[in-house]
């Protein structure tokens, strides 16, 4: 019986918010734990995400009241043509950001595959329904979507697809 009440003060504060033509934030306090399982997701085969980039997706992910999910692809075409040192030193610091990031609400994982960022992307979409917008930075190993492949993917998803050129 508490919640109830509980839900009818938050509402009554929102309705406050609104009629004070704070509206945004009076769909935050409604929507607040609403989207606490869900995720936004940055995924990108290039292989340095760009500051612009990160800031934008954690400032997405918080104002939809998500948690960010990081998943990169690095090619084995990359990896084959890299030199062996930079490379093991490269996926310490990968493992590194990795742990720490883990401990926010930011999660980071990284792969070493073939596929195309559209084939992972769509065994992704496939398997999950906890993705509220799917976010995609354009770089040299990464050409911008075509219309078409961000429709599709926006349809697997049931969720905005953007495109970010960084």
């Amino acid at each position: 019986m508490g919640n109830i009440f509980k839900q009818i003060e938050k509402a009554m504060i929102a309705a406050t918010f609104a009629e004070a033509n704070e509206r945004d934030y009076a769909r935050q306090l409604l929507n607040k734990e609403k989207n606490a399982h869900k995720k936004v997701l940055l995924s990108t085969n290039c292989p340095l995400v760009t500051d612009k980039v990160l800031e934008h997706s954690i400032n997405l992910s918080k104002r939809l009241g998500a948690s960010l999910e990081i998943y990169q692809l690095l090619s084995t075409e990359f990896i084959k043509s890299s030199n062996e040192l930079s490379i093991k030193a490269g996926l310490e610091k990968l493992k590194e950001l990795q742990t720490g990031l883990n401990t926010s609400s930011i999660s980071y994982q990284y792969t070493v595959t073939d596929t195309t960022l559209m084939e992972e992307l769509t065994k992704i979409a496939k398997s999950r329904r906890d993705i509220l917008a799917v976010v995609i930075p354009t770089c040299e190993t990464n050409p911008p979507l075509r219309k078409r492949s961000r429709q599709t993917l926006s349809r697997f998803f049931k969720c905005p697809v953007i495109l970010f050129d960084s």
